[in-house]
This record gives structure tokens, C-alpha cells and sequence, in this order.
């Protein structure tokens, strides 16, 4: 400091603010760095596109403002940024109804948020438009997975399989829609199948899936006697929605069961999907008379009752 001041007064405080600023920058960690100027690019990138007219625009600028604000709502995590976004796809959608860009990108978001009904429809008419992208086919076979449906989840990924045999994307969903099925033999030999056909730097993730379809086959033939707080506990932390939303299990006293879950978006959920739930809990539960609650974490609200 001392030296920088030296140099003279005037360019020496200027100095030192650049370098003070600087260290400061260079403090944060790598990913908060990116983070902030990938958050810059998209600003920039609204601004832009905000600047020219709306009569004015072309398709190509709507769909850029529709992803800058999307991507900028989940990078601050910021609900009404996200919504925005959404509104500018919709708008795109309004002006190309059958814009296949509009379309993959509210499948994806509805997925990411909760609201699988509305992303089942979106990705039924994005694949009405290309049949061709296996990719977005799987995506929508675990869209399916994850609203309860494994009757058609299973039919959607028996026609991928049949068509591509070595599409590794198509085998590990294979492996989760027989995991789904409780069909753990066949869970472990596709997702082991995957692997001839997968690149090596996705390799090391698939065998972390296997391993747990392992953990689990394990668990499954130890808990089929299971008493039916064991059985419950293992079914709602593995849910494929409610698990990763799960706070925490409570037994007030036996036989009663309290799932206290976070953010959890029932009043999206159809009225389909909450029948196929309830219908597994009751299997799960059997004739034990258990009784089961699903509530908010934050309120204590009950959300639904099995």
C-alpha cells in the first residue's frame, strides 16, 4: 500500500482501488466467477433485445430474450424470473405454434419444476414435429417415469430400444423404467448393457447408478418381510418426485406416518398422477392400517392424506 502511494496520490488511490477491486474478483471461487458473468451475459443479452422494437423483432430474437430470461431466473433463483421466461417461450409459441426450439425448452423447464402434466403435452407435440430426436424421446419416457405413468413410459422406451439397441441414453432409461417396475434383474442388466455402448467420461456416473440399483436389489429381497415403517421410509425417500423434495419422516405414534417435504407443488399435480401415488402407498402399506401424510415442511399443512 504504502509503495502504491508513492507513485503519487491521484494514481496511486486509482491503483489501488483497480487492485483492491481485482483481488476481490479473484477471492471468489471459479464457479461464483462464471456464474457472475454468465448472469452478465444474459442481462446484456435482454437489453439487447428489449432495445428493438417489438413489431420489429424476428423469431430468432424472441427465442434468445426467452432463454436469457429463463436461464437468468434459475441462476438467482428468482420464481418471477423464470416465469418470465416461460411467458417469452409462450409468446413464441403464440407467434410459431409449432416452433420445435419453444417447445423442447417448456418440456424441460415444466420437468424442472414440477409440473409434469403440462411437460408430457409439450413433449408430445415436440415429438410430433421431430420423431426423429431419440434424445428428446428419452426425456420424455422419464417425464412419464416421473408423473407415475410406467405403462406407457415402458411402451415409449420398448420402441426406442427396438429401434436403436445401442443408443446408450435409451438403455440406462430402460434400466429406470424396470427399477420403477421393481424389476431390479433387468434394471441392472441394461444399465450394464449401457456401458459397452457409452463414452468414457460417462461411464464412471453410470456405475454409480448401478451400484445403487445394486444397494437396492439388495434391499428389496431383505425387505419384502420388512415391517411397514421400514417399507414406507425406503418407498418415499426413493420416490423419484417426492424423495429429492423430502425434509423429513416422522412417526407422532405407531402406525402413523408424517412426510414432511419441501416445495412441493400439489396443486400442479394431476389428478392421475396423485391416484397412482396413492394407489402405491396403499399397496405399500398393506393390511398393517398404517395411516400416511403428506405435509409442508414450512407450514405443517397437510398436502395429501393416504
Amino acid at each position: 500500500m504504502k509503495q502504491l502511494l508513492l507513485i503519487s496520490t491521484f494514481c496511486g488511490f486509482f491503483l489501488w482501488l483497480g487492485l483492491n477491486q481485482l483481488g476481490r474478483y479473484l477471492a471468489l471461487p471459479k464457479e461464483t466467477r462464471l456464474l457472475n458473468r454468465q448472469i452478465s451475459d444474459f442481462k446484456t443479452s435482454i437489453s439487447r433485445v428489449e432495445a428493438t422494437d417489438l413489431s420489429q423483432r424476428s423469431l430468432e430474437q424472441e427465442l434468445e430474450l426467452a432463454k436469457s430470461k429463463l436461464e437468468l431466473g434459475f441462476m438467482e433463483k428468482s420464481p418471477e424470473g423464470i416465469m418470465a421466461g416461460l411467458k417469452e417461450y409462450k409468446a413464441v409459441l403464440e407467434r410459431s405454434p409449432e416452433n420445435p426450439e419453444a417447445l423442447q425448452a417448456l418440456a424441460k423447464t415444466s420437468v424442472r419444476i414440477g409440473i409434469l402434466d403440462q411437460a408430457i403435452g409439450f413433449y408430445e407435440r415436440y415429438l410430433e414435429i421431430k420423431p426423429e430426436d431419440k434424445l428428446t424421446h428419452v426425456d420424455y419416457v422419464l417425464a412419464l417415469l416421473q408423473a407415475g405413468n410406467s405403462q406407457l413410459a415402458r411402451v415409449e422406451i420398448d420402441q426406442i430400444v427396438a429401434e436403436d439397441p445401442s443408443f446408450y441414453p435409451a438403455l440406462v432409461a430402460n434400466a429406470l423404467v424396470y427399477r420403477g417396475e421393481e424389476k431390479f434383474a433387468e434394471a441392472i442388466r441394461e444399465i450394464t448393457k449401457s456401458l459397452d455402448y457409452a463414452p468414457e467420461d460417462k461411464k464412471k456416473s453410470i456405475e454409480a447408478i448401478r451400484a445403487k440399483f445394486q444397494q437396492e436389489y439388495r434391499e428389496f429381497e431383505t425387505e419384502v418381510n420388512a415391517p411397514v415403517e421400514t417399507r414406507l421410509e425406503r418407498f418415499f425417500k426413493a420416490h423419484s418426485i417426492i424423495g429429492p423434495k423430502l425434509e423429513k419422516l416422522e412417526w407422532p405414534k405407531q402406525g402413523r406416518l408424517i412426510v414432511y417435504v419441501k416445495d412441493f407443488p400439489v396443486e400442479a399435480m394431476p389428478v392421475v398422477a396423485k391416484d397412482l401415488l396413492a394407489a402405491k402407498v396403499k399397496e405399500v402399506v398393506g393390511s398393517s392400517g398404517a395411516t400416511v401424510t403428506l405435509n409442508d415442511s414450512q407450514t405443517k399443512k397437510i398436502l395429501l392424506t393416504f
